[in-house]
């Protein structure tokens, strides 16, 4: 998130902003612990060179 706030936008204290809007966020808290959706995939072994 700091990350790419940073790359558009910039004035001092940005990061402590974000960390205090991340930490008050209600959707940021009920999602924190939420695994993330991945598809596992196998990789196929290529039968030559």
């Amino acid at each position: 998130m700091k990350g790419m706030a940073q790359s558009f936008v910039f004035w001092p204290g940005i990061d402590a902003d974000i960390e205090k809007v991340a930490k008050t966020c209600e959707d940021c808290a009920k999602n924190a612990h939420d695994l993330p959706k991945i598809r596992t995939h196998h990789w196929e072994y290529p039968k030559g060179p």
